[in-house]
């Protein structure tokens, strides 16, 4: 026997598209969007992004061995960031995967506050969940 759900599913797809169409509209999201499409379309771009995405989480495994890293390994990994913050384009992408992640997280957090409470929350009952962010520091815990 199926589980019975809260709203019909057609009034939920309805609902949830009226959402998405709010988010795909935003002037926001959508010079979000364009940057990330120049990123895919920049093989320069994406080369030094990738280079150093590849030493973070190389430093955060080893982190996560109670390996630390030592001066070099830190200084590596800012001279990557620093490559990564002078090309305009792999820059812009940074930003605007924080933007998305950024709305991922805050759409995410109001519909599971709601389930939690029974009832939409108010700004001050989202302030009170704080602490850390699911996968912001890249872990899946």
């Amino acid at each position: 026997m199926g589980m019975q759900t809260v709203l019909e599913p057609a009034t939920l797809d309805r609902k949830l598209r009226e959402l998405c169409q709010c988010i795909v509209e935003d002037p926001e999201f959508l010079e979000a969007r364009a940057k990330i499409d120049a990123f895919t379309g920049d093989e320069a771009a994406r080369k030094v992004y990738r280079v150093w995405q590849e030493k973070a989480h190389a430093l955060h495994m080893r982190s996560h061995e109670g390996d630390l890293p030592d001066e070099e390994d830190l200084e590596e990994f800012e001279q990557l960031r620093e490559e990564v913050e002078s090309n305009v384009v792999a820059s812009e992408f940074v930003e605007a995967e924080e933007l998305l992640n950024g709305l991922f997280g805050a759409v995410t957090k109001i519909v599971q506050k709601t389930l939690q409470l029974g009832h939409v929350p108010s700004e001050e009952e989202l302030v009170e969940s704080g602490g850390c962010e699911s996968g912001s520091c890249g872990c899946s815990h």
